[in-house]
């Protein structure tokens, strides 16, 4: 149980800097408003979110297998 919170937690991890890595590009190389391009930016901004949740998660659930 302990392994597989911690690879939900790398995974969290992975998203949220993936993520962030995402709307950094997307935001600077092209500013075109077409659909296709403001769905990449909400999608690579919500990345992160899910990371941190993942992590929140995985850490919680840690916490609770401790004691």
């Amino acid at each position: 149980m302990k392994q597989f919170m911690i690879v939900i937690f790398l995974i969290g991890l992975f998203l949220f800097l993936n993520g962030s890595i995402q709307f950094a590009n997307a935001s600077m190389i092209n500013r075109q408003s077409s659909a296709y391009h403001i769905g990449q930016i909400v999608r690579s901004a919500v990345q992160p979110f899910v990371g941190i949740i993942f992590a929140i998660i995985a850490i919680k659930k840690l916490k609770l297998a401790d004691h």
